[in-house]
């Protein structure tokens, strides 16, 4: 169990050009590692090593409303650059490269950040929208059994909240992320290529 991190956001009007002045924050907006549930125990085939990313590109992931997507500890800017690593077919892990921890999100819709590689919350499936944004929801939840058409969306509110995975509805600004590259793993694919509908083999 990791100790308490905090998921936020930063609002950033000029995106790629604002400063790396620290914010402050409040204990109310920090997210702790929600304890390990049994509402899934395993993941499907698809999923063969979940430590080990195929392929990675660093970027940086800002929604429509211009808001940025950062990682804070300790209230201070602590990483606006996330490694997107390729998990297989449609699946990525998001991970801050200052804090080295990752984005999740838990069986209640939470999202939080987590040091260990092998959780599986942190499996993200991503999606290329009609508008070309990119989307990204839970892996795990909802269980598709119960649930089949919903998928939980990683999106920001209009006030830099992280917003709870399960009550955000498709279509809207606040989930829908450009991503701008900065590097990659290798030279032989770009970002449509980590971020398109099948697993890339390096």
């Amino acid at each position: 169990m990791t100790s308490p991190l905090l998921i936020s956001v930063l609002v950033l009007r000029s995106l790629l050009l604002s400063t790396n002045a620290p914010i402050n924050y409040t204990r109310s907006e920090v997210a702790a590692e929600p304890p390990t549930t049994n509402a899934v125990t395993s993941l499907d085939t698809a999923v063969k090593d979940v430590d080990t990313p195929s392929t990675w590109m660093d970027g940086r992931l800002v929604t429509r409303k211009g808001i940025q997507l950062v990682m804070l500890e300790n209230g201070t800017v602590a990483g606006r650059l996330f490694r997107i690593q390729s998990h297989g077919p449609t699946l990525v892990k998001l991970k801050s490269l200052k804090t080295m921890k990752y984005i999740a999100i838990s069986s209640t819709g939470l999202v939080y950040s987590t040091a260990k590689s092998s959780n599986q919350d942190a499996l993200l499936r991503h999606a290329l929208e009609e508008n070309f944004y990119y989307s990204f929801s839970s892996y795990l939840y909802p269980d598709k059994r119960y649930l089949p058409t919903r998928d939980w969306l990683l999106a920001i509110g209009n006030k830099g909240q992280m917003r709870n995975a399960s009550r955000v509805l498709k279509g809207r600004k606040s989930h829908q992320f450009q991503i701008t590259e900065l590097r990659k793993s290798s030279g032989r694919f770009h970002i449509g290529q980590v971020l398109k509908e099948r697993e890339v083999l390096v």
